[in-house]
């Protein structure tokens, strides 16, 4: 992994993304959180993001999949971003995720005949976003970001089998889905790109953490990553 301190690595992430659409929000995301990283401090009121680029070096040139075959032995590949999160008043890194565009989600599907899980298929997700303790790197929760253009899912047929797809993540591989359309994607602002990642980071709102942190309570965080609050020690 390398810390990110430019922008002249984006052009190689960008190009993980597939379609124009995926790009405007891949970057939208990066670009908000390489800006909201210049202004990292230690004030308990505030959130802080530290980016991170996702990427291995090529030891096997013939193991790679076909979007690879070009780079050579020894380069890197370049997967996606880890971004690390300090929610309000947590004073330090509690969480990170990790957005990998063009994830592949490897399920079973049973034999019609015996009931046996024989059969391997393959979803593509737009993104798939990995949420993790950051101390123990525990999986927390996973979602699917998918990008939709209008044209293309807007029909009956598409909602109906992109509601199946939905459900076929949540079963399998406990994804949940969030969705956009091209259009909410081209008009995102900086508050809608926090909002998206206040939902992937789970973050409650700053007023409902701050009540709760100036009457007197403490909170623990399951292995969901939800705060239960209790009252602190004297």
């Amino acid at each position: 992994m390398l810390n990110i301190n430019l922008d002249n690595e984006m052009e190689k992430l960008i190009q993980l993304c597939e379609t124009p659409i995926e790009e405007e929000l891949f970057s939208k995301i990066i670009k908000f959180v390489i800006k909201s990283s210049f202004f990292f401090n230690t004030d308990i009121e505030s959130k802080c993001y530290k980016l991170t680029i996702l990427r291995e070096v090529n030891i096997d040139i013939e193991t790679l999949e076909e979007k690879y075959s070009e780079i050579e032995w020894g380069e890197y590949i370049y997967l996606g971003v880890r971004i690390d999160y300090s929610g309000y008043y947590e004073k330090e890194f509690t969480r990170y995720i990790e957005i990998i565009p063009q994830y592949k989600f490897i399920y079973k599907v049973d034999d019609d005949i015996y009931g046996l899980p024989i059969k391997n298929k393959e979803l593509r997700l737009d993104f798939g976003v990995f949420l993790k303790d950051y101390r123990t790197d525990k999986l927390i929760k996973k979602f699917c970001i998918e990008c939709d253009g209008y044209e293309y899912h807007s029909s009956q047929d598409k909602i109906s089998n992109d509601n199946s797809r939905d459900m076929l993540l949540i079963t399998e591989g406990d994804f949940h889905t969030i969705r956009y359309l091209g259009t909410q994607i081209n008009r995102m602002n900086t508050g809608e790109i926090d909002t998206l990642l206040d939902a992937l980071f789970i973050e409650k709102t700053k007023e409902f953490d701050y009540n709760f942190y100036n009457k007197g309570l403490d909170y623990t965080i399951d292995e969901r990553g939800i705060k239960w609050y209790i009252t602190k020690n004297k």
